[in-house]
């Protein structure tokens, strides 16, 4: 939710049959969690999808990616040489 904000994006919820997704040819759709970050759905039964070159879900991932980066570097130990004998 907070990389849909950060990308400028809205999130909508709705139940898409095969059929909507055949005749609605700006469909993207992606899978998410911690171990895959944001991962582009290529294809829904026989139906190809453009969900990786959408520019909608570079934005969002690209957000998503942001958020991890300052959340990672926000765990870090500021100087993890310090006190260390040999370092510095």
């Amino acid at each position: 939710m907070q990389a849909i904000a950060a990308a400028g994006l809205s999130l909508r919820c709705e139940m898409l049959t095969a059929t909507d997704i055949r005749a609605d040819g700006r469909i993207c759709a992606f899978l998410s969690g911690s171990p895959i970050d944001l991962l582009p759905i290529m294809a829904i039964d026989d139906h190809r999808l453009a969900s990786a070159q959408d520019p909608l879900f570079r934005r969002l991932r690209l957000a998503y990616m942001e958020i991890v980066a300052r959340y990672i570097h926000s765990r870090q130990p500021r100087s993890q040489a310090a006190g260390m004998p040999g370092c510095g």
